[in-house]
């Protein structure tokens, strides 16, 4: 068993076969307060916010070159996008615009009843984003 509550069976981790069962366990486990790190579009915090009983989901990104390829995703129109996908929730969402580590200082520790980090797919950012 992964996790349970009374309302929902227990999910087993050969349950989760893809991130958008993650909204599962956000509610079998009444976690209220979440952030993803690296939103980009904000496409996922989307998800999270349409499909689980959050109260309040911070979608963290620095909104900058992506690789370095400013021409292909411009900053500007990705944060943008994110902005307009996620003011529907209200204050549900809120949004930082900051590098991960930097916005981590921001929180008392235990703040989140979960951290889903969705940024740099490679070795040295996601090393960086668990602040190693």
């Amino acid at each position: 068993m992964l996790f349970s509550n009374e309302y929902e069976q227990d999910i087993k981790p050969t349950d989760i076969t893809s991130r958008l069962d993650f909204v599962r366990l956000i509610d079998q486990n009444n976690w209220k307060v979440g952030v993803e790190v690296g939103s980009f579009e904000g496409k996922f915090s989307e998800h999270l916010l349409e499909n689980s009983s959050l109260d309040v989901l911070y979608s963290i990104a620095k909104w900058a070159d992506r690789n370095g390829d400013s021409e292909v995703y411009p900053p500007m129109r990705s944060r943008m996008a994110c902005r307009k996908r996620l003011r529907k929730y209200g204050k549900r969402s809120v949004m930082i615009q900051k590098e991960s580590l930097s916005a981590s200082w921001d929180f008392p520790n235990k703040h989140f009843d979960f951290i889903y980090i969705d940024a740099g797919h490679d070795s040295l950012s996601v090393l960086s984003d668990l602040g190693i």
